[in-house]
């Protein structure tokens, strides 16, 4: 009686595409776009994968020392002797790192249903890439037949808010579970099943095998 679908690569098309870049006045774009590069082309991430492929058309990357990256919050790696963070906002929050001054280019990206990726220059935050991912075409079409025979459709995702809300209602879906951590779906599964629904989930992600075989 419930399907809840992973976001990316299952309701999206699961190729990101850099959108929008909002730098602070400290650096010129392709000085960026190098350690931005640099930094993100050691994750597999799909995120991180859109931003080296956007990258390495106007910069040629360089050699990251220090390199690491937490599942579901971001990367970090020292790039031409300069600390740099990526990542998401609690990834920000995590690392004492203020985005205040960028809060209104923030909340523009996901209302647009853009996921807003942070990136902090020697503990500053320097700069937020925008990158988006469109639902797929047939999306809309099965989440309309399902509830047609009566199926409640939830979308799960570690996006904010305001961007899954954004996706959420392209794809007239029922609810929308949000800022959830890889190792979280599993428990909003069992959640769900303690409300006494039958589930069943989509995803397409290593972070959802745990979710998966419990649905």
């Amino acid at each position: 009686d419930t399907v809840v679908f992973d976001k990316t690569g299952t309701v999206t098309q699961g190729t990101p595409m850099v959108t929008d870049i909002i730098l602070s006045d400290r650096y010129l774009e392709d000085d960026f776009l190098k350690m931005a590069t640099s930094l993100e082309q050691n994750s597999q991430q799909p995120l991180a994968k859109a931003i080296v492929s956007y990258g390495i058309s106007k910069v040629e990357p360089v050699a990251v020392s220090g390199f690491s990256e937490i599942i579901g919050r971001g990367v970090k790696g020292i790039v031409d002797e300069k600390s740099v963070i990526a990542g998401n906002l609690k990834f920000m929050t995590d690392n004492n790192i203020v985005a205040d001054n960028f809060n209104k280019y923030t909340e523009k990206l996901s209302d647009e249903g853009k996921t807003p990726v942070f990136f902090a220059i020697d503990g500053l935050l320097s700069a937020i890439i925008g990158i988006s991912d469109i639902p797929k075409n047939t999306s809309a079409l099965a989440i309309e037949k399902l509830k047609s025979l009566g199926i409640n459709t939830i979308m799960l995702t570690g996006d904010n808010i305001r961007t899954a809300k954004n996706i959420s209602e392209q794809l007239k879906l029922d609810d929308f579970i949000s800022d959830v951590m890889p190792d979280q779906k599993d428990e909003e599964i069992a959640r769900l099943r303690n409300e006494g629904r039958k589930v069943a989930m989509v995803g397409d992600g290593i972070n959802d095998s745990v979710a998966l075989s419990r649905a």
